[in-house]
């Protein structure tokens, strides 16, 4: 699928200056927000911007608040995904909410 965004001309002549690719930033721009949302994977991040999986927090400006913060985010992306892929659905629950319900 190709996309097509209309700016208006002064508007893309200013954004674009310094030479940035402005398609490009604006790719970078939504696979960040789509990662960071969890609605996509790490894997079709890298598969959208062209890059290797080492590359991929240089080029989202990844900055983790901490490594446990990070780990929970990608853990709920893999559940997020597996679920996706089988059909499964937490009933609008968040991850919080599915955890504190299974304790007794």
């Amino acid at each position: 699928m190709e996309l097509t965004v209309r700016i208006p001309d002064d508007l893309a002549g200013r954004l674009a200056e310094g030479g940035d690719n402005l398609s490009h930033r604006m790719l970078e721009a939504f696979v960040r927000e789509e990662y960071k949302g969890g609605r996509i994977t790490r894997s079709e991040a890298c598969r959208l911007l062209d890059i290797a999986d080492v590359e991929l927090d240089q080029a989202l400006e990844a900055e983790p608040q901490s490594d446990q913060d990070e780990s929970v985010a990608a853990a709920a992306r893999r559940l997020a995904s597996f679920g996706e892929r089988h059909g499964l659905s937490l009933g609008g629950m968040t991850i919080k909410e599915l955890l504190r319900e299974s304790r007794p």
